[in-house]
């Protein structure tokens, strides 16, 4: 069984007394200590030891923090910390965050103070690249969107939606295979998510978090359609699951606000309403047929 070790005494050093010094102190008048520099016998000490002595005294009594002062702020949620003390640390500003994921860091940020607050949200801050915050928003959906996927396979399987619909009027194909073709609602799910999660962290298309080229930024575009289909199909076949995360997330509506904004999605595409924001035109109405894809 493991023990704890007593801290070592520390060691005093004795050095032999210059003889000549000590004939001058003996006829040199006594010096003037500071106050309160008292032994506990009322006998005077040297400043020297009495500093020495405060320092071991802190040392000695500090608690052991590990090496992080008790005054650093630790941006991170520590192994065994309640879920109720997550992300327990001040808010920064975009511009004081020095890390390549600041952008990132920041986008999280504005969430946790407030999910529902969508305009807040896609607020770009100033001097902030385009391409990059297009780009870390639509890996922020895709993550979320991991929650969405794991509400929806309590009721959502291979044999309740053998197919990717959003009513009786949208299939859409799987673009996940070598030729699209059809997959289960919940297959088609996974293979966008991993497919978004493949293209988002390519070297090759993306390879810096801070300089994104306009030939990757053009590649966003058809992620955010295909990633859009799972929305629909939550919201036609399986609305009280979408409801109830709508409810505490908002990404639906943040989502529809982010391609409008950005012109990554034409409107005619966006079939789940979002009252303020937008209203879909009938699905009667639309030019696109069962089977189709734009995979």
């Amino acid at each position: 069984m493991p023990t704890v070790e007593e801290a070592s005494s520390p060691t005093v050093v004795l050095e032999s007394p210059d003889i000549g010094a000590l004939e001058s102190q003996e006829n040199s008048p006594p010096k003037q200590h500071p106050e309160g520099l008292m032994s506990e016998g009322g006998e005077e000490t040297s400043s020297t030891t009495a500093t020495a002595a405060m320092k071991l005294e802190d040392a000695t009594s500090s608690p052991d923090y590990g090496g992080d002062s008790p005054k650093t702020i630790i941006r991170r949620n520590r192994p065994g910390t309640k879920l109720a003390d997550f992300y327990q640390w001040p808010d920064l500003a975009l511009e004081d965050m020095d890390t390549t994921l600041a952008v990132q860091q920041y986008i999280q940020q504005v969430i946790r103070r407030n999910p529902t607050d969508v305009e807040e949200i896609l607020s770009m801050p100033a001097n902030q690249d385009e391409g990059v915050w297009k780009y870390e928003h639509l890996r922020q959906f895709c993550m979320e969107l991991n929650s969405l996927a794991v509400n929806l396979q309590c009721e959502c399987t291979a044999d309740t939606c053998t197919q990717m619909t959003a009513t009786d009027q949208w299939i859409f194909l799987c673009a996940a295979h070598k030729q699209p073709r059809e997959c289960s609602a919940i297959d088609y799910t996974r293979h966008t998510l991993d497919g978004a999660a493949c293209l988002l962290n390519s070297n090759k298309y993306f390879p810096s978090r801070v300089d994104i080229k306009e030939q990757s930024i053009a590649k966003l575009p058809s992620t955010c359609r295909r990633v859009y289909r799972i929305f629909s199909h939550a919201y036609f076949h399986h609305r009280p699951i979408f409801d109830s995360f709508e409810d505490q997330t908002s990404l639906c509506r943040r989502f529809t606000v982010f391609v409008l904004k950005y012109n990554l999605m034409s409107p005619e595409n966006l079939i789940v309403p979002i009252p303020g924001v937008h209203t879909p035109p009938t699905v009667q109405g639309s030019d696109y047929k069962p089977g189709e894809t734009d995979a």
